[in-house]
């Protein structure tokens, strides 16, 4: 469970991994820890492959993206809000390129996550593009309603969730770091290597 993780977290069990332990000493870490306990994990998808243990590490490496990419306060709150609630319109564990769409048009029924609604189409576009090709970014963005002035915030949370949902895949040895979009991203298979193993 996510919580799970956040009290692994709090209690050192990633310490050993560089990332994880450059992150808490990061303001994102902060910004993590709350965004775990405002989970509203009731909403998460039940299954060993894209439940709740996946959405805490996604979460986790979205936080350390965050950091190395020096994301700002509010983009950080943004994109764990996006890789939280990434996988739940899943109906299935199998491969459906239009979860990420049925993911999308369920947030906005999610009280209290305190987004503004142009903050909102920015998530939902980053969310319903995470499981399709990176082509589809724009057309998601005009669909949800981006405007011209938030298209640089909506690559960016794209980019993030595309990138901390694909380190994940190590969880079944299937990560092939040349889809992954951030530089420094392409260089962070051992740490979440050791960030599920550890998680186990």
């Amino acid at each position: 469970m996510p919580m799970e993780i956040a009290k692994k977290l709090k209690n050192g069990v990633f310490d050993g991994v560089a990332e994880v332990a450059e992150l808490k000493k990061s303001p994102c870490c902060k910004l993590l820890l709350r965004a775990y306990e405002r989970l509203d994990t009731a909403r998460l998808y039940e299954s060993d492959y894209h439940g709740p243990d996946h959405i805490g590490r996604v979460m986790l490496l979205g936080a350390i993206i965050a950091m190395q990419q020096r994301f700002s306060e509010r983009e950080t709150e943004l994109l764990l809000i996006a890789c939280g609630y990434h996988d739940i319109g899943r109906i299935n564990d199998y491969r459906d390129e239009e979860h990420g769409r049925r993911a999308a048009d369920m947030l906005p029924g999610i009280p209290g996550l305190g987004v503004s609604a142009a903050e909102m189409a920015c998530i939902q576009s980053a969310v319903a593009t995470h499981s399709t090709n990176d082509e589809k970014i724009d057309a998601f963005a005009t669909a949800y309603g981006v405007t011209a002035e938030n298209e640089a915030l909506c690559r960016r949370l794209c980019r993030g969730l595309k990138d901390a949902d694909n380190l994940d895949r190590v969880r079944i040895g299937d990560l092939d770091t040349r889809h992954l979009r951030f530089s420094e991203s392409k260089h962070m298979k051992p740490a979440a290597e050791a960030v599920c193993r550890l998680d186990a």
